[in-house]
């Protein structure tokens, strides 16, 4: 990985930067782990369609659910997102 790569890795939300999901990490995880959607969905207070949609990247979590996320799969937030720097 690149040094412009590394650097698009972030921890917190600020305003000029815009948190892109990756659903194929999420796909990835939930299957190397034999979890279920639902089970997800229950331990982090979301509905299965929910989460359906976070995987189908027809929406992303929140901030929030982002953390819940990141707790219950055991895996640091930089790895389920990508920034996108916005002027």
């Amino acid at each position: 990985m690149g040094k412009s790569e590394q650097s698009t890795y972030i921890f917190t939300f600020t305003r000029r930067q815009t948190l892109i999901f990756i659903k194929d990490m999420l796909k990835e995880i939930i299957k190397s782990r034999g979890m279920k959607q639902t089970f997800i969905a229950q331990k982090i207070g979301v509905s299965v369609v929910t989460v359906s949609n976070w995987v189908q990247e027809k929406s992303s979590p929140s901030e929030k659910h982002l953390k819940k996320l990141s707790e219950l799969l055991q895996v640091p937030i930089k790895d389920l997102v990508r920034s996108k720097f916005t002027t």
